[in-house]
């Protein structure tokens, strides 16, 4: 297919590599859609980095140190909140993929006609808990 969009090569790291290939194997999209869905993605925030850059080379040098010294101030502050996000994130997909274990158990168990496996009865006891006869008091030092 022909395309009249423009064509780069990158060029990733293996584990970066597979993870696309795994998505992309996953949810059927070509690997150059998925990276150019993530490029789209972070289109936004890397036009006001190309803006910001722009406008810094033609500061002078001292200016451009105070503001490097503000964004690291900014990014101390905001980078636990983006830890604790990824977290939560990290947290939902973990539940996401118990749930589905759990699922794809209960499909299989369907599917094969299997009966559902009964928990083990926990022994209930009634009384004192100890012997007939008597009450206890003696050997809990009452009389």
């Amino acid at each position: 297919m022909s395309t009249s969009k423009p064509r780069i090569t990158i060029t990733l790291e293996p584990h970066a590599y597979e993870v696309v290939r795994r998505l992309s194997a996953a949810n059927g999209h070509p690997m150059s859609a998925i990276v150019s869905g993530f490029l789209d993605v972070a289109l936004p925030p890397m036009e006001r980095m190309v803006v910001l850059l722009e406008q810094a080379a033609a500061m002078p040098h001292a200016t451009r140190e105070e503001i490097r010294a503000s964004v690291l101030r900014a990014e101390a502050r905001v980078l636990p909140e983006v830890a604790s996000l990824a977290r939560q994130v990290d947290f939902l997909v973990d539940e996401s993929v118990a749930a589905g274990s759990v699922a794809e158990v209960e499909r299989r168990r369907r599917a094969t006609g299997a009966k559902r496996r009964q928990p083990t009865p926990v022994p209930v006891t009634r009384g004192s808990g100890f012997p007939k006869g008597t009450s206890g008091r003696a050997k809990r030092g009452r009389v």
